[in-house]
């Protein structure tokens, strides 16, 4: 949709002004924006500027209910970053199903 290049990052306020134009934009081109996800820094940041919260994961745009969520990528890589942060290389669990006892181990491999 755009483009913004900025020296450096951008500030939370500024990435507001970029999504308001751009959900601006959408509108004026006739589509309907009914989410809007990512899970940088900044991103987080605007979030919050907008009000967001677990209670109300959403914000108003010209009478509209935009849902903000963070992108399914980003958690994943997060928790694998973690795991490679805390070198957890081999992971061991227990399932419990119907009174049986299945045991399971998860290995993390780095390619």
């Amino acid at each position: 949709m755009a483009y913004y290049l900025t020296v450096g990052g951008a500030k939370g306020e500024m990435l507001v002004d970029f999504l308001m134009e751009v959900l601006d934009a959408s509108r004026n081109a006739g589509l309907e924006v009914v989410t809007t996800c990512d899970m940088g820094n900044n991103s987080v940041k605007v979030f919050k500027h907008l009000g967001l919260s677990e209670k109300t994961p959403f914000f108003r745009f010209q009478n509209q209910e935009i849902t903000a969520i963070f992108d399914p990528p980003h958690p994943l890589k997060f928790t694998y970053n973690i795991f490679l942060k805390h070198d957890v290389a081999n992971v061991e669990y227990v399932i419990t199903r119907n009174g049986k006892r299945l045991t399971s181990a998860t290995k993390w491999e780095v390619y």
